[in-house]
């Protein structure tokens, strides 16, 4: 079992490396109890839970995400540090 991600911008991350140096397709993912998984292709298939798909991170895709969590971890919507 892999251990729910609890920084949404770490696992964006970790989708993004997935696909960039892996080449790997990632997917970000929570379960019904809402916890936040990050998947490689292989483990979303193994894995037997109900899940709701976030993000998918293709490789060679565009480095920037547009899914359902955009609007929280782009750039743009984070408050400016002090």
């Amino acid at each position: 079992m892999t251990t729910p991600w609890t920084d949404v911008e770490a696992a964006v991350e970790e989708g993004h490396y997935i696909q960039d140096r892996l080449g790997k397709t990632a997917y970000l993912v929570c379960d019904l109890d809402r916890n936040l998984f990050v998947f490689t292709h292989d483990e979303f298939r193994a894995f037997h839970k109900k899940l709701h798909v976030l993000e998918i991170f293709h490789p060679g895709g565009r480095y920037e995400h547009h899914g359902l969590l955009s609007s929280y971890t782009s750039p743009r919507s984070r408050p400016d540090p002090p």
